[in-house]
């Protein structure tokens, strides 16, 4: 889920029948759409690099995230998911090797409570100020690490890494006022009077540059 700013386009996300962007007003919601048989993405390549909206991207909407910044630093709308295109070139979300020999599916995601080490001064560790937090999975595919060191130098910065460093688990845009992107869900452990960390300090991000009325009507008529 993002905050768009006025000026964008209102744009169709293929294949979902959602759409994003603004018409009006200096602020609105939209959430990150993938159609599964084109791995196309809502917002087109190089939005993340330039936008300062903010953005709080959960499970494959992370995915979705990285995919767009690797397009934006590559100039290339072939980064993708091997879960979208199985033999794109550049594979930046992908099964872990030992994934990829698993035949029988059933039980065999990443599923439960995994530690997180998180990156001192990170807007990350500035919303749960703890240094190690645990978080609820549940997927498949992985950041690949091939790609961290020419995303790391464009700005992409892993906050949130399993114990190990091993796997990535939260990113953040380097000098972006708020954007933070998670591999977990963190709708699990959130409550309405005890709101998750990161719902809280997106919602907190997102106060700072809304304009009450700004937003476009929802359609509950239609």
């Amino acid at each position: 889920m993002h905050q768009a700013h006025s000026g964008q386009p209102v744009r169709d996300i293929p294949g979902t029948g959602q759409r994003f962007g603004t018409t009006s007003g200096n602020a609105n919601w939209f959430v990150t759409g993938v159609d599964s048989n084109s791995g196309t993405f809502s917002a087109e390549s190089g939005d993340i690099g330039n936008s300062q909206a903010t953005r709080l991207e959960v499970a494959l909407e992370t995915g979705a995230g990285d995919i767009e910044f690797a397009r934006y630093v590559l100039k290339s709308p072939e980064p993708n998911s091997t879960e979208f295109c199985a033999d794109t070139r550049y594979p930046v979300i992908d099964l872990l090797p030992e994934q990829k020999k698993v035949r029988s599916k059933g039980g065999t995601m990443r599923l439960g409570v995994y530690p997180c080490q998180l990156a001192p001064g990170s807007q990350a560790a500035n919303a749960y100020q703890e240094e190690l937090v645990y978080e609820r999975h549940r997927h498949r595919y992985e950041f690949n690490n091939e790609f961290r060191t020419p995303l790391e130098k464009a700005g992409l910065v892993y906050s949130g890494l399993s114990p190990d460093g091993n796997l990535v688990e939260i990113c953040e845009l380097a000098g972006h006022p708020w954007m933070v992107s998670c591999q977990f869900h963190p709708e699990f452990n959130s409550r309405p009077h005890r709101p998750h960390p990161l719902f809280r300090d997106f919602i907190g991000a997102a106060m700072k540059t809304l304009r009450e009325g700004a937003q476009p009507s929802l359609p509950l008529n239609s």
